[in-house]
């Protein structure tokens, strides 16, 4: 047994000629299609809550500016060179074309007890992570690089210290395994 599936959109309802009690299953059909159709990255037109916002926003990297007419902009990712895709935006009439995001991965140098990387986040907010190895120890530093974060989420601070942040102290239940750390904290 098949489950029965909603004709197509057809582009040609109403036709010339046709009452409403004529075309009212194919209107229904379509209504359908642009219903399934509409779910697709938003949320559903019969949410009580928030019906037909989008949910879900994606962005194809463009390798050029996208263009743009007198009445739109235009809002798309494309590669920077040293980075990653990054966020643009284009003024109507093919105007200014502005980069909006600027995310992009930092690597600290590696050392024989850490490697560490960080990034920021809009909201004035850097994160950092990566591993620290045990090297047979239970208890290291993961040292803070920039120090430029203040009231760090995430982590419970042995030792609290008024300022910059520039190192944190963790205690580890095995000194066999690396320990991987993910933190935020304001600029």
């Amino acid at each position: 047994m098949t489950t029965p599936t909603t004709p197509p959109y057809n582009t040609q309802i109403p036709e010339p000629e046709t009452t409403i009690s004529e075309a009212q299953t194919l209107f229904q059909n379509n209504f359908e299609r642009l219903f399934e159709a509409f779910n697709t990255d938003h949320v559903s037109l019969i949410d009580p809550t928030n019906p037909g916002n989008h949910n879900v926003i994606q962005l194809v990297e463009l390798p050029s500016p996208e263009s743009t007419q007198s009445q739109e902009i235009a809002i798309y990712s494309r590669k920077v060179e040293g980075q990653t895709d990054q966020i643009f935006m284009r003024y109507p009439s093919n105007g200014k074309e502005f980069q909006i995001t600027e995310y992009q991965i930092y690597s600290i140098v590696r050392t024989s007890k850490q490697e560490a990387y960080f990034s920021f986040l809009p909201g004035k907010v850097i994160v950092y992570f990566g591993r620290v190895f045990s090297k047979g120890t239970t208890s290291f530093n993961i040292d803070i690089n920039p120090p430029v974060t203040q009231n760090i989420s995430g982590l419970k601070l042995q030792y609290p210290v008024n300022g910059f942040y520039n190192q944190i102290k963790l205690n580890s239940h095995s000194a066999m395994l690396d320990n991987f750390y993910l933190f935020f904290g304001n600029l």
